[in-house]
């Protein structure tokens, strides 16, 4: 199956979330590549192994999607296009998935994480992520933008639960620092691809300027606090 080549902003906004997955295995040792996505065409790319994931960006080329190993690096992504391919709608829904990709794996810890820095961030990403599905829940529908899931909102839904069910297994400071080092690397993911992708992606300017003002910032702030508290957990 051919990668269509007028998909920059849908695979590039994949690999940034793909990111996530890398950094958990490689921080965590969480076998997220035993989840793996099931992926349309233009982001075939994010199958390929970690270290792949960053380097790819500028080069077309063809790829299968049922027997890659995950050890062999997957074919290119296409040449940056003119035109966005994620729409409002995707957006949208993009937007939503990320923010749940913070709060179901906080309400999952909340009351099993024990270093009360970690609690309270779990309790923050809770209150404000929803807050802010909240917000542009409002937008999209005061500008009849109505949500389209896509690949990449799955992935943001898979990696979310698989690694709910990672922190099933786990306790005590052990808990609190992969929550952390999760928090750390989704948070990383979603200011990468907000400011590359999605803010440049978006049409309507009501949206925009809501990504623009109410969504980045946040991401920042929970970013740099997560930072700030994995740093005091001290050595793994």
């Amino acid at each position: 199956m051919a990668i269509k080549r007028t998909e920059p902003r849908r695979a590039s906004a994949g690999r940034a979330f793909a990111r996530i997955q890398c950094d958990l295995e490689e921080k965590m040792k969480f076998p997220l590549r035993g989840h793996r996505w099931v992926l349309t065409a233009p982001l075939l790319v994010l199958i390929t192994a970690c270290s792949g994931a960053d380097d790819q960006d500028q080069v077309g080329g063809d790829a299968t999607a049922d027997t890659t190993p995950a050890t062999t690096q997957a074919p290119p992504p296409p040449p940056p296009a003119s035109a966005s391919a994620l729409t409002d709608g995707n957006i949208v829904a993009i937007l939503a998935a990320s923010g749940n990709a913070e709060i179901v794996p906080s309400q999952a810890v909340l009351d099993r994480v024990e270093n009360a820095q970690v609690k309270q961030f779990a309790q923050h990403m809770i209150t404000q992520h929803t807050a802010l599905n909240d917000t542009v829940s409002t937008v999209a529908r005061q500008n009849n933008i109505t949500p389209a899931p896509n690949a990449v909102s799955a992935q943001l839904d898979s990696t979310s639960s698989a690694t709910v069910q990672q922190f099933q297994g786990l306790s005590g400071a052990q808990l609190d620092r992969a929550f952390m080092q999760y928090m750390v690397a989704s948070h990383e993911g979603a200011l990468q691809a907000v400011t590359t992708d999605l803010i440049p992606s978006a049409q309507n300017p009501q949206l925009r300027a809501t990504i623009q003002q109410k969504v980045l910032p946040v991401v920042e702030a929970h970013l740099a606090e997560a930072r700030q508290i994995l740093g005091s957990l001290g050595p793994s």
